[in-house]
């Protein structure tokens, strides 16, 4: 969903397309549960306190680091466009490290 959102939003225009864009960029929200009960099957239940502070520490940091990267390449004279098309390069890194590199849940 967080590609769909990416891709409409550069290569397309208008306003059907751009509530089509808040649509799956929703999806993309609800889809932040799946993250979350992902790590919850592969780690212990003692380990659980531990995971979400973890995973929210990540997020918090990767909004922040996203945010600096964005304003040093906005003050070099960088246009939202190429934000876009960071923002979208980050995000399929992070869709491929999801898929292939993290191990599968396995806690029934």
């Amino acid at each position: 969903c967080r590609e769909a959102t990416r891709v409409l939003l550069l290569f397309t225009g208008g306003v059907a397309f751009m509530a089509l864009m808040q649509v799956t960029y929703a999806a993309a929200t609800c889809a932040n549960t799946v993250y979350y009960a992902y790590a919850y099957m592969v780690v212990e239940p003692p380990r659980f306190q531990t995971t979400t502070s973890f995973m929210r520490a990540s997020y918090h940091l990767g909004n922040v680091l996203g945010a600096v990267m964005g304003q040093i390449v906005v003050d070099n004279g960088g246009s939202l466009t190429l934000l876009f098309y960071l923002s979208w390069g980050f995000t399929t890194l992070g869709l491929i490290c999801f898929l292939f590199l993290l191990p599968p849940p396995t806690r029934q």
